[in-house]
């Protein structure tokens, strides 16, 4: 009898604690904080000083997105400062993009960590971006954006960007 109201308990726990453990998955991968962007690349401390959007040279349908940490006197120009950045392209539209890297599909969305003294590219594919302005008129992206790959390349806060045509 006593081994029956232990199976009866189980029975009636278990699907509880399935259920339980699977909410966990319905909190979103990403947390903007609102404080200017800022992170690390390569264990560096980084922080956006200025950035430039325009149209996607690939793709009309993009905005592609460039984060740099030093000062860049005219950011419309293409040009490759020295030192870390940050880059990504978006749909051209306000709205939130969780970044992932499912090759099964065509949404892929990632944010590049450069790292200037490895020369390498590193995609984070923890996150999302989200564009909160497009203002052709007044030439600004603004957002936030939280993307991560480890506790050494990772980038989060909010951005105003110069739209350049």
């Amino acid at each position: 009898m006593k081994r029956n109201i232990i199976y009866l308990l189980f029975l009636v726990m278990a699907p509880a604690f399935i259920i339980s453990c699977g909410k966990d998955e319905d909190k979103p991968a990403y947390t903007f904080l609102d404080q200017e962007m800022q992170g690390k690349i390569g264990g560096d401390d980084w922080t956006l000083v200025t950035g430039s959007a325009d149209i996607d040279h690939w793709d009309s349908t993009l905005l592609s997105l460039d984060f740099y940490g030093v000062e860049i006197t005219d950011p419309c120009n293409y040009y490759q400062p020295a030192g870390n950045k940050v880059i990504c392209s978006v749909p051209n539209q306000v709205g939130l993009y969780e970044l992932n890297f499912d090759l099964s599909s065509d949404n892929i969305q990632t944010v590049t960590l450069y790292h200037r003294a490895s020369e390498l590219n590193n995609a984070a594919i923890e996150g999302a971006i989200e564009i909160t302005l497009i203002d052709t008129t007044n030439g600004l992206v603004q957002g936030r954006i939280d993307a991560k790959i480890d506790s050494e390349y990772f980038v989060n806060g909010n951005f105003t960007l110069i739209y350049c045509e």
